[in-house]
């Protein structure tokens, strides 16, 4: 099992416990193993981002989450000066919602395959798989989703193992311990369901 609360909960239903192991968990594992298969400054040339041009990425969004991310990416750009925001929908058969939300909210957005095409917009959308956690490297500040709505949060290991602030919502439950290491460390900030983002920068 990952933790010793694990464990207990398992030798409760009746396991044996000369059978229960606590291993811990192994995506503490993968985090560590996983290198960035492109150099920096190519990554930075793919989406666009200009000399001292910062970066806010939100990972694995879902619905309900990308109005607060772009609220606070607002409130956060007006603060600090040119950032681009990069958002990687958690399933991107939602990539036309999201846009339809940006439309409505005046922002122009590129999807990353279309690149080639971009004028100046600030907002990107992921529209490919597999790339995310390279581009987690080159993040400023990364909100990582599933964690503002009932979902349970996803893996926020792939961004502390690059050594980026990771930001996220009160529904953890698939990886609140690891959400709790961080927040304890100080680098990881969890934000309340019921209240919009407020963000001051610091950096």
């Amino acid at each position: 099992m990952q933790t010793e609360q694990d464990a207990e909960k398992i030798r409760t239903l009746g396991a044996p416990s000369d059978r229960v192991i606590r291993t811990g968990n192994m995506k503490y594992d993968q985090a560590a193993s996983r290198g960035v298969p492109k150099e920096a400054g190519t990554l930075r040339t793919e989406i666009g981002l200009a000399p001292g041009e910062r970066l806010m990425i939100a990972g694995s969004t879902h619905e309900g989450e990308e109005e607060s991310v772009l609220d606070a990416y607002r409130i956060i750009a007006d603060a600090i000066g040119p950032m681009k925001l990069l958002i990687a929908p958690r399933h991107l058969d939602r990539l036309g919602r999201v846009e339809e939300l940006l439309t409505q909210k005046g922002m122009a957005c590129v999807r990353k395959t279309a690149l080639n095409r971009m004028r100046n917009e600030r907002v990107i959308l992921l529209d490919t798989l597999g790339e995310l956690d390279q581009y987690y490297a080159l993040a400023d500040l990364v909100f990582v989703g599933g964690s503002l709505v009932p979902i349970g949060g996803h893996n926020v290991l792939e961004v502390a193992a690059h050594r980026r602030p990771v930001f996220f919502g009160p529904y953890m439950s698939n990886f609140k311990e690891i959400a709790d290491q961080l927040k304890g460390s100080g680098g990881g900030w969890r934000f309340p369901a019921e209240k919009r983002w407020g963000c001051r920068w610091s950096g």
